[in-house]
């Protein structure tokens, strides 16, 4: 784990260093950090397929980020955050029941691309992509009931798939949906994530074999028609040992109501650490953000 440490450490600093002059990275790098108590929480509340009307509470919490932006555009980020899923039950069968915990930092940095083909007459038009290096020294993976647990360390590299908003680019230009108060109808690429996941088991109330995972996570949104924008969110586990593949997906269709709620429609298909357990579910219900 500490080679692991310091391979992702050694690229970011060397990134770093063909960005800005090397007489004066280290002071640049310890002063100008900004640091944010984001308090921001997000709560989708739906009926869990299946299940009599029970609901579901999926949410999120952005607690804290420290961020070091560099002359060149480039940036040092630090971040505590949580999530999870919790059924207003026990023993449901047709829900997740998770919760995370992690800790991550990481390095980011813009690469401008032409993409002028998407502007006739236009010789060169540029878009920046976003790519990413960073690592996760905690993530605890847990249900509700905290019967199994695990702790994961998470080096990872990311990035915007190149030319992966063409399409919303062109389907903005020709359905021309309504732009939302706190949303840009710019077109947004996919975002993929490559994560390596270093697992211990903590604690397990089941017979479970834990094993290091090669972690996939893609994510996209686009605006739709009117103000509707889809979301989906798609996430690989694949055990390093067996090869054995797991998956999740969330499909999320959201509608304004109100300046801090929405109407959603969503699909959620698979499974997710620590469990693993199987579900499949078409609902609807609200979204609030706080």
């Amino acid at each position: 784990m500490k080679k692991i440490i310091i391979v992702i450490l050694s690229l970011i600093l060397s990134t770093s260093f063909c960005n800005a002059q090397e007489s004066n990275f280290l002071k640049d790098l310890f002063i100008g950090w900004s640091i944010k108590s984001l308090k921001k929480i997000g709560l989708d509340v739906y009926s869990i397929e299946g299940e009599n009307g029970v609901i579901a509470l999926d949410w999120k919490l952005n607690a804290i980020q420290v961020n070091k932006m560099f002359n060149t555009g480039a940036s040092l980020v630090g971040e505590l955050k949580a999530n999870g899923i919790k059924p207003i039950r026990e023993n449901v069968t047709n829900s997740q029941d998770i919760m995370n915990v992690e800790g991550e930092f990481y390095f980011c940095h813009r690469v401008a691309i032409n993409t002028g083909f998407r502007k006739r007459g236009v010789a060169k038009v540029e878009t920046d992509y976003l790519y990413y290096i960073g690592f996760k020294p905690f993530r605890y993976e847990s249900d509700n009931s905290f019967e199994n647990v695990n702790y994961v360390f998470q080096p990872y590299v990311g990035f915007d798939i190149p030319f992966s908003d063409t399409i919303p680019y062109y389907w903005n230009k020709i359905v021309k949906p309504k732009e939302r108060k706190n949303s840009s109808l710019q077109s947004q690429p996919v975002k993929m994530y490559l994560q390596y996941s270093v697992v211990s088991n903590l604690k397990e109330s089941i017979i479970r074999q834990v094993n290091n995972r090669t972690d996939v996570e893609l994510n996209y949104w686009m605006s739709l028609i009117d103000e509707f924008i889809l979301e989906v969110k798609k996430n690989y586990f694949i055990n390093v040992n067996s090869k054995n593949q797991k998956a999740y997906l969330d499909t999320t269709i959201t509608y304004p109501i109100s300046e801090k709620a929405e109407f959603i429609i969503k699909w959620l298909k698979g499974s997710l650490p620590p469990t693993f357990i199987e579900s499949d579910s078409i609902t609807s219900g609200l979204r609030f953000t706080f």
